[in-house]
């Protein structure tokens, strides 16, 4: 009867929600209320100082390379909008107003300027560029941000840890 149809319309838009929810971060379209924060100091963790808090309350634009502290999975997106929150397919919900550092470089293969900000607190991290090149990125704390690990430092690197 009827009864079936709508049911079997609940259980349509539930598997696609979830498929979506698997595949895509979701972003909420009004965020919890978080309590009003004193403004906070650059914070040291694992060696890497970063800026403070988001004071103005918009949240993170731009390219971020976030990790989920929940599961250990790495967004790498491009937030057109000022985004305050990101979920995680595991459903954690990552607080993108908390302190994140920054990172710039130009690509050694095709010239493109890169910026972002990031949520990962180790000494270096690997971003790709738009032209699918790697790139790692070393932390500079009288910087404080990310820089490049020019090619031919990285050949030295290696040929040092291959002896």
């Amino acid at each position: 009867g009827s009864g079936d149809s709508a049911e079997c319309v609940a259980k349509a838009k539930s598997t696609i929600q979830q498929s979506l929810n698997d595949f895509t971060p979701q972003f909420p379209a009004k965020p919890a209320q978080e309590p009003p924060q004193p403004a906070q100091q650059p914070t040291k963790i694992a060696g890497v100082e970063q800026r403070p808090a988001d004071s103005s309350g918009s949240g993170v634009k731009g390219f971020v390379l976030i990790q989920c502290e929940k599961c250990g999975h790495i967004f790498r997106s491009f937030l057109r909008n000022p985004q305050k929150i990101l979920s995680c397919k595991c459903g954690n919900n990552i607080d993108l107003t908390a302190p994140l550092a920054s990172f710039e470089y130009t690509c050694e293969s095709c010239g493109k300027k890169n910026r972002g900000s990031t949520n990962i607190e180790d000494a270096s991290i690997e971003v790709r560029c738009i032209c699918g090149e790697q790139a790692e990125l070393n932390w500079m704390s009288g910087d404080k941000e990310y820089q490049l690990v020019k090619k031919e430092n990285r050949d030295v690197q290696e040929l040092q840890a291959d002896e």
